[in-house]
C-alpha cells in the first residue's frame, strides 16, 4: 500500500473587486431603468401633442442601455461572474452573485434603487443631447457631414 498521499490542490477564492461590484450593481439596475423608459415612452406618447422628439430621445437612451447591458454580459462571461435573479424584499432588492467561486449578495433598499435608477436615466438621456446634423453641430457642418 502506498503511504504517500497526493497533496490536495489549493483553490484560492478571491472576493470581487470594486469594479466587479459596480458592474453587478449596474447589471441589476439597468433592467429597471429600461422598464421605466418603456413606461415613460408610452406615457409621453399619450400625453404630448408632438411625441416624436421625446420618444426618439428615449429610444436612443434605450439603445445605449441595451448595448451597455450586452457589454456587461460579455465581460461577465469572460471573467466568470454569474448574477442570479433579483428578489424583491420588503426593504428593496436582493441579488446573489458568484465571482470566481466567491458567493455574495447585494441588497439595495428602495430609496437607493430609486436614486440610482434616476441617475442612470439622466446619464442615458444626456448621452444623446448632441446629435450629428443638428443646428448646434458647427463641426459637422464644417467637415461636410451636413449638406
Amino acid at each position: 500500500m502506498n503511504t504517500a498521499t497526493t497533496p490536495m490542490p489549493i483553490r484560492v477564492i478571491s472576493t470581487p473587486s470594486d469594479e466587479e461590484l459596480r458592474a453587478i450593481k449596474k447589471y441589476v439596475i439597468l433592467p429597471l431603468v429600461m422598464t421605466a423608459f418603456e413606461r415613460d415612452s408610452r406615457a409621453v406618447a399619450a400625453a404630448v401633442k408632438t411625441p416624436g422628439p421625446y420618444i426618439d430621445a428615449i429610444q436612443r437612451s434605450m439603445d445605449a442601455l441595451t448595448a451597455d447591458l450586452g457589454a456587461i454580459r460579455r465581460k461577465f462571461r469572460k471573467t466568470n461572474v454569474r448574477v442570479h435573479d433579483s428578489v424583491r424584499t420588503s426593504d428593496g432588492l436582493k441579488t446573489e452573485y458568484v465571482v470566481r467561486g466567491y458567493t455574495g449578495s447585494i441588497v439595495m433598499n428602495t430609496d437607493v434603487l430609486r436614486v440610482e435608477a434616476e441617475m442612470f436615466m439622466r446619464t442615458y438621456l444626456n448621452r444623446g443631447d448632441r446629435v450629428v446634423g443638428t443646428v448646434g453641430d458647427v463641426d459637422g457642418y464644417a467637415d461636410g457631414r451636413i449638406h
